[in-house]
Order: C-alpha cells, then sequence, then structure tokens
C-alpha cells in the first residue's frame, strides 16, 4: 500500500473529525487538505505527511541506524502513552523501571492464577509498553549526554 492508501484507510469517515483535532493542536485544515492526503499525488515529488514521515525514517535508517532505532521507540512509546491517555512518554527513568517492575509481575501473576490467554496477552502487551517507554526515556538521556 502506498502511504496516501494507508491515510484513507486510517481516517475512514471522520474527515471532519481529524480536520478538528488538528485545529485543536493548532494545524490549520481544511477537508479539501485532509482529502487531498488521500488520493494519489498527480506531482510525484509531493507527498502526504505520513509519505514525508516515512521518507524521512528510510533516509535516518541509512545514515544512522541507531537514529532511527530511537525514533521508533520514541514513537511507541508516545503512541502507548496515548493509549493512557497522556501526551508523552515519561522521561523518568526510575519511575519507568518501577512502572516496568509492576507490569511485568502482573504478567507473572496472571500465568500464576491460571488466568485466561487474552487476559494473559493483554499483561503482555502492556509490559512490552512499559519496556518501551523506559528504553525511550534512556535513549533520550543517552543522547542528552552525547549532546553535553
Amino acid at each position: 500500500m502506498q502511504t496516501w492508501e494507508v491515510n484513507r484507510v486510517a481516517i475512514g469517515e471522520c474527515a471532519k473529525a481529524l480536520r478538528e483535532a488538528l485545529r485543536a493542536l493548532g494545524k490549520r485544515a481544511s477537508l479539501r487538505w485532509i482529502y487531498y492526503q488521500c488520493q494519489p499525488p498527480a506531482d510525484v515529488t509531493r507527498l502526504d505527511p505520513y509519505g514525508l514521515f516515512w521518507r524521512w525514517f528510510r533516509a535516518l535508517w541509512k545514515a544512522r541506524r541507531e537514529g532511527a532505532e530511537l525514533l521508533f521507540e520514541d514513537f511507541c512509546a508516545r503512541v502507548a502513552a496515548l493509549r493512557e491517555g497522556s501526551e508523552a512518554p515519561d522521561t523518568d527513568c526510575t519511575s519507568q523501571i518501577l512502572r516496568c517492575e509492576s507490569e511485568h509481575s502482573d504478567v507473572i501473576r496472571a500465568v500464576l492464577r491460571g488466568e485466561d490467554p487474552a487476559h494473559i496477552r493483554k499483561e503482555v502487551l502492556e509490559s512490552i509498553a512499559a519496556n518501551r517507554r523506559l528504553l525511550a526515556a534512556l535513549s533520550m538521556l543517552e543522547a542528552r549526554r552525547e549532546a553535553a
């Protein structure tokens, strides 16, 4: 699938809601612009926002794989934070390590209690998300130390 096709599927019938969400985040957007992101480009050099991100990620992957890995882990941590209802991932490593330990303990308890596989899977996913946030926080700290 092309990135514009992914946009079309992702947006579905919610173009108006997306427009309002973009406006709430400070981006001026029209329905026409949103629909434009979901159509094949007439100009092959024009990319939709997702296409731009994908091109950036591939270039970073070729130029500096560690940076691309950091970007990926940061993205996953931000998605996990959105799922939890917060805006940004926690960058406090100590509290994040404690959260990882707690999530891992929840997985072990669920297995020992003989809970159903769906519940265990949910606990494992939460544990993985916590570890991703920890990895992103550690990567950010490492990047800050290298920059200093």
